[in-house]
C-alpha cells in the first residue's frame, strides 16, 4: 500500500553511461542527491560484470523504468539477466519505445505477463511487465 511513510522511504538509483553534471542542460542538481534518495551509478547493465555488481539493488527494486539504447542487443541481454535474479517479490518492470522498430521483437517475444500502455504514455510505445517467472 502506497502512504506517507512509504513514500518517505521511497529510494531512486539511476544507472546511466554519462554522469548527470555532464549532461548538457540537464536538470538535475547536487542538493538532488543530498539526501540519498536519488543515486546516480555509472555503469551499462547490459555487460555482466556491471549487472552482478548492481544484482542486489535490482532484486530489492519494486519498480525497474527501462529506457534503453533500443539498439537489439540491450534489452534483450538484460532481460535474460534479470531471469537470474531470485526476486523475493518480483517487480514491475516499465518499458520505454516498446513501438520503435528494433523493439517490436524483443517486445512481441518477451514471455511474461504484459500490457501495452501506448496510449497513456509515448507514442513511441509504453510498455508494463510483471517480472513473474
Amino acid at each position: 500500500m502506497f502512504d506517507e511513510e512509504s513514500a518517505s522511504r521511497g529510494k531512486v538509483v539511476t544507472f546511466d553511461l554519462i554522469p548527470w553534471d555532464q549532461v548538457a542542460n540537464g536538470i538535475l542538481k547536487e542538493e538532488d542527491f543530498v539526501a540519498d534518495r536519488l543515486r546516480q551509478e555509472i555503469g551499462d547493465l547490459s555487460q555482466p560484470a556491471v549487472f552482478k555488481k548492481y544484482a542486489d539493488v535490482i532484486t530489492q527494486a519494486d519498480l525497474l523504468c527501462l529506457d534503453g539504447p533500443k539498439d537489439g542487443k540491450f534489452e534483450p541481454q538484460l532481460a535474460e539477466f534479470l531471469d537470474t535474479l531470485p526476486f523475493d517479490k518480483p517487480p514491475w518492470v516499465f518499458f520505454d519505445d516498446i513501438k520503435d522498430l528494433h523493439m517490436l521483437r524483443f517486445w512481441r517475444e518477451l514471455d511474461k505477463p504484459k500490457l501495452d500502455f501506448t496510449s497513456f504514455g509515448s507514442w513511441t510505445g509504453t510498455g508494463l511487465v510483471s517480472w513473474k517467472e
